[in-house]
């Protein structure tokens, strides 16, 4: 009965492959919340505003650009390693060696 049980801590490097994987489906809602919420608060009535604001989404977008590709080549370097790449979900790994 035993057997069939996962473990119960992971490896490092698949957890780790793991955490990066999350990070990217969480990129798209961080940035999406970073984009809005300062739009709805805006002060109203204010000069310069606008360029302000400007400036804020171009930064905004280029650092989502950046961590994306951190992102992306942190993932491929684990895949690269001799690890499988990530396909399926959280118990077909933990099943595999069973």
């Amino acid at each position: 009965m035993a057997r069939g049980r996962p473990p119960i801590f992971l490896q490092p490097e698949p957890y780790r492959r793991r955490r990066l994987v999350d990070a990217a489906r969480l990129l798209p809602v961080f940035g999406t919340f970073l984009i809005i919420v300062p739009c709805i608060l805006l002060p109203r009535g204010l000069v310069g505003t606008t360029a302000s604001l400007m400036l804020y989404l171009f930064l905004v977008w280029t650092l989502l650009i950046i961590f994306a590709a951190l992102i992306t080549r942190y993932i491929q370097k684990a895949e690269q390693s001799g690890h499988r790449p990530l396909t399926g979900d959280a118990g077909s790994d933990a099943g595999e060696g069973a």
